[in-house]
């Protein structure tokens, strides 16, 4: 009795693991391929999954430049700049576009750290007037 359920388990886990594989593999069929209700079903399935749902987050606030947006993994080209999260408001946390105030406060803390730039001399007050 526990090999039955062990094998019918394994094979439970197993088909799981592939089904989406396997389903669009299916939908290819050329029996299948201009079934609209399969085609929408198959978008809704991919559309919905969290990578595309991220993609989408991103998207909407224009902001990527996306390939792969059919396949199961979108990608965008590399150092593009994507959203942020913004939680000032920490019930409601939103994405938004990224801020260079951030980049520009960590510019000014690695020239502090750096000590005062020797190419400048002080001005004296009396020197200003």
């Amino acid at each position: 009795m526990l090999s039955i359920v062990l094998v019918l388990g394994g094979c439970i886990i197993v088909t799981s693991l592939f089904l989406e594989k396997i389903f669009a593999i299916i939908s290819k069929l050329p029996v299948l391929r201009h079934n609209q209700k399969l085609a929408y079903g198959r978008a809704e399935w991919l559309g919905n999954s969290t990578l595309h749902l991220q993609r989408s987050a991103h998207e909407n606030l224009g902001l990527g430049d996306w390939t792969r947006t059919t396949k199961d993994v979108p990608v965008t080209r590399s150092q593009v700049e994507l959203a942020v999260l913004d939680i000032n408001d920490t019930k409601h946390p939103r994405m938004r576009h990224p801020s260079r105030a951030l980049d520009e406060i960590s510019v000014v803390e690695s020239n502090a750290r750096l000590g005062p730039n020797k190419g400048y001399i002080r001005v004296s007050s009396v020197e200003r007037k």
